[in-house]
């Protein structure tokens, strides 16, 4: 874990960095935060709208063929799901595992630190490569 190497809009109620490796052996980062319900952000705003009690955001950096800008996380009672900007376009299966791995260790390690998702078991789902439970 490192310390913020990212300038993420907003404010952040928990920030972790950590080192990814690609198959390629390229070598990145992933940034994840929680983000403040009560904050008046765009982020927050959508959070409230879709009643999700946990949300945050995710970026990576110096990986290949990752999204330019930070992307959304959003938890609701029974699902997990990201939203990247169109212009990113789709995230490959690599990418996916790599984001669905590190949202599961983030959630795991601030889970007893953060109320709006203690006691949530997360871990990566088998159905499909896009959700997380």
């Amino acid at each position: 874990m490192n310390d913020n190497v990212f300038d993420f809009p907003g404010g952040a109620a928990v920030y972790r960095e950590y080192g990814v490796m690609l198959d390629s052996g390229a070598t990145g980062i992933i940034a994840v935060t929680l983000g403040d319900i009560d904050l008046d952000s765009p982020t927050a705003f959508l959070a409230r709208r879709c009643s999700a009690p946990a949300f945050g955001l995710i970026s990576l950096a110096d990986v290949p063929g990752a999204p330019q800008c930070p992307f959304v996380w959003i938890q609701d009672e029974t699902q997990l799901g990201v939203t990247i900007a169109e212009q990113d376009g789709d995230l490959s299966d690599e990418l996916r595992g790599i984001i669905a791995h590190y949202i599961c260790v983030f959630l795991a390690e601030i889970g007893p630190l953060a109320r709006e998702i203690d006691g949530g078991a997360f871990e990566r789902s088998t159905a499909n490569d896009n959700t997380i439970h």
